[in-house]
């Protein structure tokens, strides 16, 4: 793999127990189709890294959003639709925390600190920056960068990875919205470090949902299967 990760087949493996302690639940419907959904956008994401590697990075990253997406996001009952994006990430880091006995997540974080403050680094992964971008400001120590060794000193990591998601997600809709060609030489950096970045933090994620929030309420689910559909029957097989 280009990053390193373990094989979407062993998280699966990992799962199958929970999946068939889960089955038949009504409860745990929603649970069982997040993780259905999210391995299967893993799945797709070591497909195109396996058969492409660096060329497939672009696509890599809106397909691992696309699986944290399938975990974090959260339907609005009373207006029929999901919770912004923002509101959802930060309530599901907060429930990642609170059930995360083994602190994996913050163990990613220090583990990859490196490969973080590189994010934080670049200007250009900001809004901040575009309000009035120049190539004097681009040349600046990025802000966050200072905040991000504080916060590492401090051990105060959900700060850290509230920061780093929001530079990701930044970069994320640059590319859904059609805001940068894709394979485009300029980007290639942010592109390779966010992709690479998401992925273990993703993997850590599905881990501590695996392992400790299995039997946890993660919120209404969108777009629940309806009419018989089991869009998870199969999961652990496929």
């Amino acid at each position: 793999m280009l990053d390193g990760l373990q094989p979407v087949r062993e998280l699966r493996r990992r799962w199958k127990p929970r999946k068939d302690e889960l089955a038949g639940s009504t409860r745990h419907q929603p649970v069982l189709v997040r993780m259905h959904r999210c391995l299967s956008w893993m799945a797709e994401v070591e497909r195109l890294l396996g058969e492409h590697g660096e060329s497939a990075i672009d696509t890599a990253l809106v397909h691992r959003w696309v699986a944290f997406n399938a975990i974090y996001g959260v339907w609005d009952p009373v207006v029929h639709q999901p919770i912004g994006d923002r509101e959802c990430i930060e309530g599901f880091c907060a429930k990642v925390r609170e059930v995360d006995a083994e602190r994996l997540v913050e163990s990613v974080l220090r583990a990859k600190r490196r490969q973080a403050m590189d994010i934080f680094r670049d200007a250009y992964l900001t809004s901040h920056f575009w309000r009035e971008p120049t190539k004097m400001r681009a040349n600046r120590p990025a802000r966050d960068a200072e905040l991000a060794k504080n916060w590492y000193a401090a051990n105060q990591l959900d700060r850290v990875l509230q920061r780093l998601l929001e530079r990701i997600y930044f970069l994320r809709c640059q590319l859904v919205h059609g805001a940068a060609s894709y394979g485009g030489k300029l980007n290639r950096t942010a592109v390779r470090r966010c992709t690479v970045m998401l992925g273990h933090l993703l993997e850590a994620f599905v881990l501590v949902m695996i392992d400790h929030g299995w039997d946890e309420d993660w919120g209404s689910l969108s777009y629940p299967p309806l009419h018989g559909r089991d869009e998870h029957e199969g999961a652990a097989g496929s």
